[in-house]
């Protein structure tokens, strides 16, 4: 504690007055002390745990009883979609912020101790009317600037954050022939990694109401905790003839999107999750090439199996290994890393001034897209080479 000597009491003679200043200075600081005390000890308690939001949408996921089993066909028709329970509180985005969609949607998860089952019923008032022409895989969306959106058809996505991060995601998107699609998402859409394939399975139908879809999902495909805590989830839905696009959650224009995984609904219900095992995915590839040629000199009749012609074979291999160490740690081990299928191999012929910008297919950097950052590399001028051969297509002569 700190005594404040008012200065007019310097140079006097110590005696009544210095005193009755000391004592008038001390029971103010005192007072002013006893009044500040309680201010840091309010600041220094430990903060209670922030109540959960009620209103916060929440779908709750249904545990499938022992021995039941799903006919993976689009319709759901079993019994235990009905016991699920389902979300249908959807807003538009476009055209009309915020309004009630003009087709009701409705979805259910349910899950066993291997799977994740999503059903969707994308009810239509004039189901003759839906569009569906995509049938190739990863081709129903598009990683545009302000999220993934579909391409002309109708269809459904959803985005699943098992480690409820509000950062990254899995999306898994279809359309009514059952067309897949699936991506990784990182940092809220600032990076959207469509190269990425995962396992899993979906069927697509048209009814009588509009068109239905069913999602199967192995765990092992999505990594995520077993300590029971709630996902992250959020559903798209677009109606292609009337340019609508509705979601369950972050539906708002400004600051929303399908891509605002911090402002997604929660999954909850996934108590009981199966630890994760050795999930080990291993993907070799062998290459081979054969060539014969006839030199100078040999017969022209020669066949391919003629001593006459001169032969040579060619061959190498890799492997790239995908191993999860423990939940949210993967480790990525290749061998003579495979880039045959990348697109650069394929020529392309530019007619713009825009350079083209070519994705990375190999299969270990297009998984590590959202976390790996490619630059290219500057040579250094050696000392003694002039400048303007060093770099010609920079300089134009002049004159």
């Amino acid at each position: 504690m700190t005594f404040c000597l008012p200065r007019r009491t310097l140079g006097r003679t110590p005696g009544r007055t210095l005193f009755g200043t000391l004592t008038r200075t001390f029971a103010r600081n005192l007072a002013l002390a006893a009044l500040l005390a309680p201010l840091p000890a309010r600041a220094q308690s430990p903060a209670s745990p922030t109540p959960p939001d009620d209103n916060e949408p929440t779908l709750q996921a249904y545990r499938l009883p022992e021995g039941a089993q799903l006919d993976l066909d689009g319709r759901l028709d079993e019994a235990f979609w009905r016991e699920a329970l389902p979300i249908s509180d959807f807003r538009q985005r476009e055209p009309l912020e915020g309004v009630t969609p003009t087709e009701r949607t409705e979805v259910r998860i349910v899950w066993d101790s291997e799977r994740l089952y999503i059903g969707v019923l994308a009810f239509d008032s004039e189901p003759d009317r839906v569009v569906a022409r995509t049938l190739q895989r990863d081709r129903i969306l598009q990683a545009r600037f302000g999220g993934p959106r579909f391409e002309g058809d109708d269809g459904v996505a959803l985005i699943l954050d098992p480690f409820d991060d509000d950062r990254n995601g899995f999306i898994f998107a279809t359309n009514p022939n059952g067309a897949l699609f699936d991506a990784l998402l990182t940092d809220e859409g600032r990076q959207v990694n469509v190269d990425w394939q995962g396992v899993w399975e979906v069927a697509g139908t048209r009814t009588e109401e509009g068109w239905s879809a069913e999602f199967s999902i192995p765990f092992r495909t999505l990594r995520h905790p077993s300590d029971g805590r709630a996902w992250g989830l959020n559903v798209l839905r677009s109606v292609a003839r009337k340019q609508e696009q509705m979601l369950w959650k972050a539906w708002d224009r400004e600051g929303g999107g399908f891509e605002r995984v911090s402002l997604a609904g929660r999954l909850e219900g996934l108590d009981d999750l199966p630890e994760s095992r050795l999930n080990v995915e291993a993907k070799p590839f062998v290459l081979g090439a054969g060539r014969a040629a006839r030199p100078d000199g040999a017969p022209s009749g020669a066949s391919k199996g003629s001593p006459d012609l001169e032969t040579s074979a060619t061959g190498d291999f890799g492997l790239d290994l995908k191993s999860e160490v423990v939940p949210g740690m993967v480790l990525d081990v290749t061998l003579n890393t495979d880039f045959a299928q990348a697109e650069v191999d394929n020529q392309q012929v530019n007619l713009t001034r825009f350079n083209r910008v070519l994705s990375r297919a190999a299969r270990l950097l297009s998984r590590k897209r959202g976390h790996l950052r490619f630059r290219r590399a500057r040579l250094r001028r050696p000392s003694g080479l002039p400048h303007v051969l060093q770099s010609p297509h920079r300089h134009r002569a002049r004159g």
